[in-house]
């Protein structure tokens, strides 16, 4: 309503109802210009992402509305829901918008002068003169705030925004009174209302050649003039509006540059949108009317976003195929003519992934957005009049050219239209795409003149029309008859036809449209006068024209929500829908047609489709389906028909799926209830559909749909499943069943109650048709392995139906099939893992039972089979029946004597020894007699010695193969038995790691002795157990490389060939490789003879086992040379030979090369340089890339042969791969670093090729992909000294390029580049470098000394180090910046270490050496020490290091004098009161400094610094003591005669200073302790520190205590033999702090370094933990003191870490104690009250973290001494542990036996993944503080980590649990999101010195 002051009063003061909101699009220049597609592209913005949009047409002509248009004077007409006769433009809103208006939405001045006169004549103006402002514009606002109101998509919300599109432009009279209605809205008060948005033409003329803005400044100026103001300014133009137009445009038309939006010609409308998205036009427009923002959630559940707008506009343009569909119309002369069925055409050709041409002969469509340079679309109609008989002579061409089209056409349409001009060539159009099978769509007038065609031609009724056309006809010729209750005559035209929105039916499922609407009752828009006669309806059916779909008048259209039908109407209705009457389709049609009525009397049966009968597609509809044509929903009838003539028609419902498909995975849909119920009842349809395909993606569909549906939906879903499954046919039970097993694998994992509900709602219809089908019936075995796949994915949650369950699986194995024992026996291993006790013991009991009173070979079989797979789902809990099963199973195996069931009862002893090995050990003498004598198994085979020598060799053809090969016996079944003895063995091996030399005894021969087996699936076994025999012999000797010996001076211990340390090795590891040693000579024998076999397989089982056996006793391949040789290079060389199996035969000679000697090789290397050329030459990237690997190891050993003739040849195959720029990345980089080792070794073999081979590194720094590798061959050639590469002419290029690589972002080629950079300073042989480029580089390095990267810092320091000493004059320049960004440096709390050191030694070479115009002395030291004046809260390292630069300033100048006042300076800032904190802390440390590092300072000279120092104890600042008392040992460091008895006196004479003093004393004895020879003088003082120390030991405080145990420490590694003994006595102290202290003490003692300590300390440790049951150490393991056991296991994980030997013999008494304190103790656990809140504090935490770090540490250093099933116990532990930090450890020690133990941790994963998936269903609390929700991630990160690392292990994907955890991991937005960042972070890119080494 409008107010009497002109406001609009739609929310009255105090409503809650928010205001609407308006965007007025206006146009300019000229019309045309696309202002609708404007406003419904910012609808779209608005409307796709959450905000209510409408949408009004303003139209200025007088006409009441558009239903009596000429097509040539306006377009087409428009048809709503209502019936309202509409402008086109709605229907792009409808189209762009998906909603429905009505007849209100489109307002024409005609209407506005109608409602006004009729208010007047209603007297509601009360007698006022009615003028055009205020009454007319007064009225336009009250229209508009009406009908904006009014919800048009589909709900009862009411909009936000309506948009509003003024017709014509601005300017125009007829438009002037809607501008002054809206121009009330420019009031302050309504400002905020309406957002005025104007598009204008930015004109570009072809005689000027450039665009013209005069004409939109033009527009807008009378847009102003008419008092509106445009908020955005919408610039049309054919090309991408320049920046300069826009800030023209902006400057004249007074507007901002943000709002001039350009908006140029595109390949496709549906970019518009996407255009004004980029320019940020939905952010303007929410600024502007100050719209609410919308929330997340509801942004996602829209059922369309711009990301679909985006998938479609890119649709559009990926489609070349075109489709030729001829238009066959009369209204051709005006594009707009059939604006709707050329969009319905589009929108169909999308989705048909076609482009589409329209063909006609006259015209070319315009359309303002699309632009011919980019896509070549030509809309054009045929004149039906050009295809009537009789035209004159001079149309003849036209007519002719007319038929052409239509004949080269792959589709026609006949649209709708009036009068009889015409039609006779439609008619004859309908005739030829009949008669010619081609696809046709007749639209309203298209359908009637088909119904003329088969009546005429068909039907023989020569004269068959339509009344419309001829009044005159008999009623035997009135095929088309005017509708009685439409009666023009007495209505006039105006809206007297049958409009609007109507209900069909379809009377079958089985026609063409039916199955592309998908329902059987549709809804569509008319617009007729005239229908198909019901009388003839039937006649014509039976000529094949089935009128498959009708529909009635219904007494009101006008509301799209509702329906009323009258009685009868309702009543026909239900008759046309009821499909399953039994009538056929004629009589249906028949009997309809004679109940429906005139319409006026009764309802009128309409008829609404037609189909031809046995015709691709002839389609015929009375409705207007363009009407409703969506670009993301297309018209049915118009997508059949471009489908039909794209041969895709029969395919549309598997296009369809498919679509559905990727909408579902891609996560783009969004489903309400309805549509779950409707695509849930499509898709169990189709999978009944006739063609396969069609199936297979309904299933899929299924598995994506179950994630998404609600309960409700599911149960239908598996109800629906298991009825077709046991009731349907056999193909649908087989698609049935495949259904409901794909249902079952995609059920989300975390919505434990959605599934458990519908698992126990499906498990028990499953059991029920057990029992009520035939034991025959073939559909048993599909329940049953849907119920096992139930069991194993939610087994757990389903315990009420257990017992049922059971039940009727035990009955399936009383059955005669074997498929469905098998079935049965899966489903009851699922089962028995998680069912209770009492039923795991009862079903334990059957199957004993069962198996005892089994006689027959097939029913013992049976309950083996199912004992092994219990055995496997829950190893610990079938231990407890190996006693019973066992001892049958061995007794089994002796006497059967069929294979098969001879291999079942193998495999049931592989399985029990992997899973229950303790328990196995009982039987392992029985198990071992079994599978020796059936490893030899083979009655049907006899092996001669003389089949050794026959030709088991490689041939050249002509030769018989031998009989080992190729015999074979389809009978024999032996094998069987043979591979599977070979199995168990392995399981042997590696389920018993503590009997593994046993193993290697007892089973190696027998192994060796068999592998020259026939049957080569077997002999793959055998190689695979001897295999494993190595690969844990390397867990228990895992670098056995590097305990080679070293010539040391240590005597050698010989094992086979090959001499090691013995220090390296323990007792047990000497003893296993002298095992494996004495087996070395028949096992290499026996492989070298299958090294010449031609089985591919047995040659790459031969080189595997090969390279294991090396890594295992290095060096023991050296005798076997020139047997292995041959045999590689044939693998190598053979063109017959694949490339896994030449790669294969290269690692091994790369792993040959590292493990021996390189002198072994000498007399080899012609043929080894030779095999390693050939694979460098191969074509394929990957053989490539290893020969070139090859041959970077092969450099050490020519050099050391001295056998540099080989060096060309060999380079050269490299210098090729080198030069070749399209290879791959791989072999650049190997070919590159090749390249450096081989010019930096044999630079003098080769001298030519030295600077070709420079010139080729130089191109490669050119190369991003490869400059790094080429940074890091040029170091190793500049480091080279023998020889001397001269680089010198590539030095001009290289300086100018580290300067550039210097500026770029990469890290690593920073790193590198710094690297080169001090490799070439420190040449001096090098004298163009001495230039101004050089000095540019030692600019680049001042900004690269940052605390952000310390090493970075740190290689910059020390190139301006070496720069200084050789290139002073160079680096001068830059000496002011470099010392600010190393005094910028020092400041930093992270300086220490190599960084601090690399600075120190940075001003060190300043000071020392004359460099131009360097700081003089006092000048230096004050820049240095600037910052502790000036800068305040400077961290204590960076006093530190200050300090620290001051004393070495002093110590380098070689100035007493000077250093002497430095220090006098210093001690009277240290004395001044007046000093701040700051300053005398830094005093304290640096007279420490200068008494450390210049001793002769404080020598004759009257200062007493420790005097000094001693009162800073007294401090109130906890820096400045232990500034102090680190500056005291500094002195005792730099003069222990003067200042060590100083500290030691002051420790018994102060005991209040105790703690800082023996601060003190520990940097003495630390800085002593890292000394191989210690000063005699502090020697002498050991005995006076010890006992000091000792009375100390027992202190109050933790702190000293500490102190203490690490003086302790230090002091024993100084002198062992005499303090080690009298440490040991602390041990056994009735003080726990004196046992902490001891035991502490340890850890200082244990380095990775190699130490005189540590043979003694080994001694010692040994005789503490041997000595009275285990020593006393071991005491201290179980001492009554929580912290004594806890620093015994941080020492017991150091010595683990860092001195295993130490601790390897003593493990086993060890780990009890150390798993004993992996359990949560609850009487450690304790309450503790909080204010009003209880917390609880476990005082067992620290001691149990330290364990689980311990056990982390003994699995990567002691693996071979620990039991791995019993480990992973604790393992297990940790992960149900509440504390973070321990389940952290556990997912660490889960990764590491991913790498170590994968096959122990299969058996295992069932627990594993439970946990793991608990972790990753864990929420934090509501009231969660930031750092628990961290920590929750950080677990869920880890655990992510663990699910990875166990998805690497073979084999793993196929255990269910863990593919339901990584099901889980990806379902899930956050995990999927985690799990992107876990892998990113796991991606990192090694530099310089940073790959890892390999490891042997």
């Amino acid at each position: 309503m409008v107010l009497e002051n002109g406001l609009p009063n739609g929310h009255p003061e105090g409503s809650a109802e928010a205001p609407m909101k308006y965007v007025l699009v206006t146009g300019g220049v000229i019309s045309g210009v696309g202002k609708g597609i404007i406003s419904s592209s910012i609808g779209v913005l608005l409307k796709n992402n959450g905000y209510k949009v409408s949408a009004i047409k303003i139209d200025p002509y007088l006409n009441i509305d558009a239903g009596t248009f000429s097509p040539y004077e306006h377009g087409e007409v428009f048809v709503l829901d209502d019936g309202g006769e509409v402008d086109l433009d709605l229907g792009n809103y409808e189209r762009f918008l998906n909603v429905r208006l009505t007849s209100d939405n489109n307002i024409t001045t005609g209407k506005m002068f109608q409602h006004v006169t009729e208010r007047e004549r209603r007297g509601d103006y009360c007698g006022k003169t009615v003028q055009m402002i205020p009454h007319f514009t007064d009225a336009i606002i009250q229209w508009v705030e009406r009908v904006a109101r009014i919800p048009v998509d589909g709900t009862m919300e009411r909009p936000d925004v309506c948009i509003i599109e003024l017709g014509g432009t601005i300017g125009d009279i007829e438009g002037m009174s809607y501008l002054a209605a809206f121009e009330r809205f420019q009031r302050p008060a309504l400002r905020d209302h309406l957002m005025n948005v104007h598009v204008s033409l930015v004109m570009h003329p072809d005689a000027t050649g450039e665009p013209k803005t005069k004409p939109m400044q033009n527009s807008v100026r009378h847009l102003r003039a008419a008092g509106l103001v445009p908020d955005l300014l919408i610039c049309r133009s054919s090309e991408p509006l320049q920046e300069h137009l826009r800030e023209k445009i902006a400057a004249f038309g007074l507007v901002d540059l943000e709002q001039v939006i350009g908006v140029h010609d595109v390949s496709n409308i549906y970019k518009v949108p996407l255009l004004l998205q980029e320019q940020h036009v939905l952010d303007a427009i929410i600024h502007r009317l100050h719209l609410k923002p919308i929330h997340d959630d509801v942004k996602r559940n829209l059922k369309f976003n711009m990301c679909h707008w985006t998938h479609l506009s890119e649709l559009c343009d990926s489609f070349k195929q075109e489709v030729v569909i001829a238009l066959v119309g009369k209204y051709v002369k005006i594009n707009d003519a059939y604006a709707s069925v050329n969009k319905a055409l589009s929108h169909a050709a999308i989705h048909s992934k076609r482009a589409i041409k329209i063909k006609a002969n006259f015209l070319y469509l315009f359309s303002p957005f699309f632009s011919s340079t980019i896509r070549s679309i030509c809309f054009q109609f045929v004149d039906s009049e050009l295809l009537e008989d009789g035209k004159p002579a001079e149309l003849r061409a036209k007519c002719d050219a007319a038929w052409d089209t239509v004949r080269k056409a792959d589709g026609i349409i006949v649209p709708g239209g009036f009068d009889i001009r015409g039609v006779e060539g439609m008619i004859k159009v309908c005739q030829y795409a009949r008669e010619n099978n081609v696809p046709f769509l007749g639209v309203c007038l298209g359908m009637q003149c088909a119904a003329i065609e088969v009546a005429r031609n068909l039907l023989g009724i020569e004269n068959a029309n339509s009344t419309e056309f001829n009044k005159n006809l008999r009623e035997d010729e009135q095929v088309i008859i005017d509708m009685p209750e439409h009666n023009v005559e007495h209505k006039g035209l105006g809206g007297t036809m049958r409009l609007g929105r109507r209900t069909s039916v379809f009377l079958t499922e089985n026609c063409k449209l039916r199955r592309l609407y998908g329902r059987s009752e549709i809804e569509e828009r008319h617009r007729h006068r005239y229908e198909v006669n019901p009388r003839f309806v039937p006649d014509l059916s039976r000529k094949g024209l089935l009128f498959v779909g009708m529909g009635v008048d219904e007494t009101s259209c006008t509301s799209i929500t509702e329906h009323s039908r009258t009685q009868s109407s309702a009543a026909l209705m239900k008759m046309a829908v009821d499909h399953h009457a039994d009538k056929d389709l004629l009589s249906k049609i028949t009997d309809l047609c004679h109940r429906g009525g005139d319409g006026v009397t009764r309802p009128a049966l309409r008829m609404e489709m037609c189909e031809m009968k046995d015709h691709p597609y002839f389609v015929g509809v009375q409705f207007h389906p363009e009407y409703l044509s969506h670009p993301l929903q297309p018209s049915p009838p118009f997508l059949g028909l471009l489908l039909a003539a794209t041969g895709q028609l029969k395919d549309y419902r598997f296009m369809a799926v498919n679509d559905l498909m990727r909408e579902l995975q891609t996560n783009n849909m969004r489903l309400d209830d309805d549509s779950e119920k409707k695509v849930v009842r499509m898709l169990i349809r189709l999978l009944d559909d006739n063609n396969g395909e069609v199936q297979n993606l309904a299933v899929k569909c299924l598995g994506a749909v179950t994630q998404r549906v609600k309960e409700a939906q599911a149960e239908t879903l598996v109800d629906a499943l298991c009825s077709m499954m046991v009731a349907g046919s056999e193909s649908l039970r087989d698609v049935s069943s495949i259904a409901l097993k794909t249902v079952v694998g995609h059920l989300p994992v975390a919505n434990t109650v959605f599934v458990t509900n519908l698992m126990k709602r499906l498990v028990p219809k499953l059991n029920a048709a057990l029992e009520q089908t035939k034991p025959n019936d073939s559909v048993r075995l599909e329940v049953v392995d849907v119920i096992g796949d139930v069991l194993t994915r939610f087994g757990s949650l389903i315990t009420s139906v257990h017992k049922e369950t059971q039940k009727v699986l035990l009955d399936q194995l009383l059955l005669e099939r074997p498929a469905l024992k098998k079935k049965a026996t899966i489903a009851l291993g699922a089962l028995m893992a998680v069912c209770s006790h009492d039923l795991f013991k009862d079903t334990m009991d059957v199957f004993v039972e069962r198996l005892s009173d089994a006689k027959g070979t097939h029913s013992v079989r049976t309950y083996v089979v199912a004992l092994t797979c219990v055995a496997k789902c829950s190893g610990p809990r079938f231990s407890e029946y190996i006693p019973k099963v066992a001892p049958k199973i061995i007794e089994q195996v002796e006497a059967a004597d069929d294979d098969e069931l001879k291999e079942a009862l193998l495999q049931s002893l592989e399985t029990f020894l992997y899973r229950c090995p303790r328990e196995m050990a009982v039987y392992q003498d029985q198990v071992l007699k079994v599978v020796t004598t059936d490893l030899t198994y083979d009655p049907n085979y006899s092996y001669s010695d003389d089949e050794e020598e026959q030709s088991m060799e490689i041939g050249d053809g002509d030769t018989d193969e031998d009989d080992a090969e190729d015999y074979s016996d389809d009978d024999d079944m032996s094998w069987k038995v043979r591979r599977a003895s070979a199995k168990a063995i392995e399981a042997m091996i590696v389920s018993r790691r503590d009997q593994l030399s046993h193993s290697v005894k007892t089973l190696g021969p027998l192994l060796i002795s068999r592998l020259r087996e026939r049957e080569e699936n077997v002999r793959i076994d055998i190689y695979n157990a001897y295999i494993a025999i190595l690969s844990q012999a390397r867990l228990v000797v895992p670098n056995a490389l590097a305990a080679v010996h070293k010539d040391d001076g240590e005597e050698p211990l010989k094992i086979g060939t090959t001499l090691f340390s013995p220090s390296a090795l323990s007792g047990e590891q000497q003893q296993l490789l002298e095992s494996i040693a004495a087996q070395s000579e028949p096992l290499l024998k026996a492989v070298m003879k299958q090294l010449r076999l031609k089985s591919p397989k047995t040659r790459s089982l031969c080189f595997d086992l090969l390279a294991n056996f090396v890594r295992t006793l290095p060096g023991s391949l050296a005798s076997y040379l020139p047997s292995l040789l041959p045999g590689l290079s044939n693998a190598v060389l053979d063109r017959s030979s694949g490339a896994p199996m030449k790669i294969d035969a290269l690692s091994l000679l790369a792993r040959v090369i590292k493990c021996h000697d390189h002198n072994v090789f000498a007399p080899h290397l012609d043929s080894i340089v030779q095999l390693t050329v050939g694979a460098i030459q191969d074509s394929f990237y990957k053989v490539s890339a290893e020969g070139l690997s090859v041959a970077s190891l092969l450099v050490p050993v020519i050099r050391d042969c001295g056998s540099g003739k080989l060096v060309p040849t060999l380079y050269n195959a490299i210098f090729e791969k080198l030069k070749i720029n399209d290879i791959d990345q791989e072999v650049k980089e190997r070919a590159i670093y090749a390249a450096g080792l081989f010019i930096a070794t044999f630079a003098d073999d080769m001298p030519s090729m030295v600077p070709t081979t420079l010139e080729l590194m130089v191109e490669r720094l050119r190369n991003e992909m490869t400059r790094l590798y080429a940074v890091r061959a040029l170091i190793m050639i500049t480091e080279s000294r023998t020889p001397l590469v001269d680089v010198s002419p590539i030095v001009p290029f290289l300086l100018p390029t580290f300067t550039d690589f210097l500026k770029k972002n990469s890290r690593a080629l920073r790193i590198g580049t710094l690297h080169l950079i001090e490799a070439l300073l420190l040449r001096n042989d090098i004298p163009l470098l001495d230039s101004e480029d050089l000095m540019l580089i030692f600019a680049e390095l001042p900004p690269l000394i940052r605390e952000s990267d310390l090493q970075i810092s740190q290689l910059c320091l020390k190139c301006i180090t070496v720069g200084l000493q050789a290139y002073p004059a160079r680096v001068a320049p830059q000496l002011a910046s470099i010392l600010s960004a190393v005094i910028h440096l020092s400041q930093s709390a992270l300086l220490q270490g190599a960084t601090l050191q690399a600075s120190l030694d940075m001003i060190q070479t300043l000071v020392s050496n004359p460099v131009p115009g360097k700081p003089e002395f006092e000048e230096l030291l004050d820049q240095l020490t600037a910052p502790v004046y000036d800068v305040p809260n400077l961290s204590r390292q960076a006093f530190q290091s200050i300090s620290a630069a001051t004393g070495v300033v002093a110590a380098a100048s070689g100035d007493m004098k000077k250093a002497r006042s430095l220090a006098e300076k210093l001690a009277d800032q240290l004395q001044n009161e007046t000093s701040t904190d700051a300053i005398r802390l830094f005093s304290v440390h640096a007279l420490g400094e200068l008494g450390r590092r210049c001793p002769k300072v404080f020598e004759h000279s009257h200062l007493e610094p420790e005097k000094l120092i001693i009162p800073a104890f007294n401090s109130s600042s906890e820096d400045l003591k232990a500034a102090a008392a680190q500056a005291l040992g500094a002195l005792a460091v730099g003069n222990h005669a003067r200042f060590l008895p100083f500290i030691l006196n002051e420790i018994k004479t102060q005991p209040k200073r105790q703690y800082l003093l023996l601060h003190a004393l520990k940097e003495v004895i630390g800085h002593e302790s890292t000394n191989m020879v210690p000063i005699e003088v502090f020697r002498s003082r050991i005995s006076e520190i010890w006992p000091v120390l000792v009375d100390h030991a027992d202190g109050n405080e933790e702190g000293t205590r500490n102190v203490v145990a690490e003086c302790l420490g230090k002091l024993s590694v100084i002198d062992p033999h005499g303090l080690l003994p009298e440490l040991k006595s602390l041990v056994t102290s009735p003080s726990a702090r004196v046992r902490s202290a001891a035991v502490t003490a340890v850890k200082f003692m244990i380095s990775d370094e190699k130490r005189p300590v540590d043979a003694v300390l080994q001694q010692c440790i040994g005789s503490i933990h041997l000595s009275n049951i285990a020593g006393e150490f071991l005491q201290t393991m179980t001492d009554s003191d929580l912290n004594v056991r806890r620093v015994a296991l941080v020492v017991l994980n150091s010595a683990a870490h860092n001195k295993p030997s130490l601790i390897r013999n003593l493990l086993d008494v060890l780990l009890p104690s150390v798993y004993s304190e992996t359990q949560v103790r609850k009487e450690l656990i304790r309450e503790v009250e909080m204010g009003p809140f209880k917390h609880q504090v476990d005082d067992g935490l620290d001691l149990r973290k330290s364990a689980f770090e311990c056990m982390y540490t003994l699995l990567e250093s002691c693996l071979e001494k620990l039991e791995v099933f019993e480990f992973i116990n604790y393992v297990e532990n940790g992960l149900r542990d509440m504390h973070h930090d321990i389940r952290l450890l556990s997912y660490l020690m889960l990764m590491k036996l991913a790498m170590l133990c994968p096959n122990q941790l299969v058996q295992r994963l069932d627990k594993i993944c439970e946990s793991l998936k608990t972790q990753l269903q864990t929420k934090p609390k509501s009231n969660a503080v930031k750092q628990e929700i961290d920590k929750q991630d950080e677990l869920k990160r880890a655990v992510i980590r663990v699910v990875l690392a166990l998805q690497k292990i073979p084999d793993a994907e196929r255990h269910q649990q863990l593919v339901d955890v990584a099901a889980m991991m990806r379902s899930s937005a956050e995990l999927r999101a985690l799990t992107e960042v876990v892998q990113r972070d796991a991606m990192r890119t090694f530099a310089v010195g940073d790959v890892p080494m390999d490891t042997i």
